[in-house]
């Protein structure tokens, strides 16, 4: 006898209970019952839905379902959009939760479609039958041990469902809480599910692999290196933090790319890189060896940054006193590791995302006609005083660091500076390997700014002429959507220079941040695929016909492992972890399933809207 019979309510409630086949239900929006009345392909409706959304073409080209498949995805939908299971994910879950549990939620009802007599008046969820379907999933696919946790907590937000659908007709509140405590509140035999989980996890190459990582001399502590394609699933997993509705976590994503970008690029060492001001950046171009190169300049005051703190000195062997003055950096090869790219885009949420926690708008909106711009730190955090632009604390500068490593599980000792070490050490062993390079290094020591090193740390060989694919000219029009303000601003400020040397850094800022929009939109352009929840991806401004005609252009002129990268393998296990402690887990890719792919692994996007 299942759960359900025998925690039956008392005799005069079951008089009224509505029959569990029941798929009419008043309490639903007529025409989000008309859909699910209607339903012919797998989907399955966790939290809020829009019945004029389109299903992606990739849901469509799946196999209809049959009449017994159908019947079970009209009871659990009729159960899932029942108003008080709305309001609960909808509340609880974030939006790209909601599709992951959907999508497991689709899979368990397919499995149950077709390997039980289950109909919609007997379904139920039941740690067996999800032990079968998490072991052939994860089996098939050669998932991680995590998917099974996605998938248990997926089920038991149905199951809870199932309950609260369920205990409706009981007209006492102590006596529904108590019937739902009691048989909804734990799926039966849920210990066979953690059984699987365990056994699995000691199957695996754990702790997460350290032979993976190419380890460093013994004398350094057991300091590992990562690898290119560590880095970029690193700063992928930080975009994709940005898609919480949380404030701590848009901040957290954010300023961690920040932070380990400042070191790999800069070599900066911590004190260094929570004291850079708004004041310090300068956008110019220089002539180099292999061509002439936009620089983004770190122009700090002597003493700012200390010894030792800056990519000035990338090798051992080059004389502090022949040493360029400021760090600075160009536009990566990588728009997912490119410097210039993730302060562009920090400026660009800080300024423009009013409806996102924006650390810059409404009463925090800088006026540039008065000084205190200057004071604005690069990194910033959700704390009171980082609004008063004082430096984050070093403590959360290296929480930072570490919440970059553990989201890949990077394991070191030595994380604030592991990035500033691999990347000066793979500087200096090529230099060692082509020679000092005297003749090309001459070129730079009457700049600013080490033209070597920082073509190095773009992704390009020492004699590869400089060339960003992605660098295509932007329209106007889309151009001038991004810091709408920004016009206004710099109009403000050019009638009132008259050879003020303050203005004028007022003005070389507000300069900056016009030559970076078209950075912002030709690297949204590749990253709204890459990281297609982060909150940049999210904005409105994707979804506009003159922005997505732009897209097409920038992919049909960069060659498609640049368009790809890694982020197909990306695991955003920090967020994960977190998750799990609020009963959340997010789907490895965070994507919809087409109705065989529920049966045997996930496809490649998730569901897209009706542009209104």
């Amino acid at each position: 006898m299942s759960h359900q019979e025998t925690g039956s309510s008392p005799p005069e409630q079951n008089a009224e209970k509505p029959t569990h086949t029941e798929i009419q239900d008043i309490s639903i929006d007529p025409k989000v019952l008309e859909f699910i009345n209607n339903l012919e392909y797998p989907k399955i409706l966790v939290g809020k839905f829009d019945p004029s959304a389109n299903f992606h073409p990739s849901v469509r080209q799946s196999t209809k379902l049959n009449q017994r498949e159908k019947k079970l995805f009209k009871y659990i939908n009729t159960v899932l959009q029942y108003p008080p299971c709305v309001a609960a994910h909808t509340e609880t879950l974030k939006p790209r939760t909601q599709i992951s549990y959907a999508s497991e939620i689709s899979r368990y009802v397919l499995y149950v479609a077709a390997h039980t007599e289950l109909d919609e008046s007997t379904f139920k969820v039941d740690g067996v039958l999800m032990r079968q379907c998490a072991k052939n999933t994860v089996e098939t696919l050669n998932l991680k041990p995590d998917n099974i946790r996605k998938f248990k907590h997926s089920l038991k937000a149905l199951h809870e469902c199932l309950g609260m659908h369920q205990t409706a007709h009981i007209q006492d509140p102590d006596q529904r809480a108590l019937v739902m405590h009691r048989d909804w509140l734990k799926i039966p035999n849920i210990d066979v599910v953690h059984a699987l989980y365990k056994e699995k996890v000691s199957q695996q190459d754990v702790p997460l692999r350290p032979g993976k990582y190419a380890k460093k001399d013994s004398s350094q502590g057991g300091q590992m290196k990562y690898t290119a394609s560590d880095f970029r699933k690193m700063m992928i997993n930080m975009l994709e933090k940005t898609s919480s509705a949380k404030k701590k976590d848009i901040y957290d994503g954010i300023n961690a790319m920040l932070e380990f970008l400042l070191g790999h690029h800069l070599l900066l060492t911590g004190p260094n890189k929570i004291n850079l001001k708004f004041s310090h950046l300068v956008y110019t171009e220089e002539e180099t060896p292999n061509g002439t190169i936009p620089i983004l300049g770190f122009h700090t005051s002597p003493g700012e940054i200390t010894a030792g703190g800056t990519n000035a000195s990338p090798t051992p062997s080059t004389s502090p006193t022949r040493l360029p003055k400021y760090p600075a950096v160009c536009r990566n090869k990588d728009a997912e590791t490119c410097l210039v790219s993730a302060l562009a885009f920090s400026l660009w949420y800080r300024f423009d995302f009013a409806d996102h926690h924006g650390q810059l708008t409404g009463e925090n909106t800088l006026n540039f006609m008065e000084n205190k711009w200057k004071d604005v730190k690069v990194l910033f955090s959700s704390r009171s005083g980082s609004a008063l632009h004082k430096p984050v604390s070093p403590t959360y500068s290296h929480t930072l660091a570490t919440m970059c490593f553990d989201s890949i599980g990077f394991k070191s000792s030595k994380k604030m500076n592991a990035g500033r070490n691999t990347n000066a050490e793979n500087y200096a062993l090529q230099v060692t390997e082509l020679g000092d390079s005297a003749a090309r290094r001459r070129t730079s020591q009457g700049s600013s700014y080490d033209a070597d090193f920082i073509h190095f740390s773009a992704g390009f060989q020492p004699d590869e002429p400089y060339h960003i694919s992605r660098d295509v000219a932007v329209p106007e029009e889309l151009k001038h959507k991004v810091f709408p303000w920004l016009d206004k601003a710099r109009e403000q400020i050019a009638s009132g220079i008259n050879g003020d040397q303050e203005n004028e850094e007022t003005a070389r800022f507000l300069h900056m941040l016009d030559k970076l929009r078209p950075v912002i939109l030709q690297d949204l352009a590749l990253l709204v695929d890459k990281a297609p929840n982060s909150i940049y991806a999210q904005h409105p401004i994707t979804s506009e016909p003159l922005f997505v005609k732009f897209k097409e252009e920038v992919l049909n002129t960069t060659p498609k492992d640049v368009c790809l990268g890694d982020f197909q393998d990306v695991t955003d296990e920090a967020d994960q972890s977190a998750a799990l402690s609020d009963g959340e887990v997010d789907d490895q890719a965070n994507k919809e399933y087409s109705r065989d792919s529920l049966m045997e692994g996930p496809m490649g996007d998730i569901p897209h809207h009706a542009t209104p």
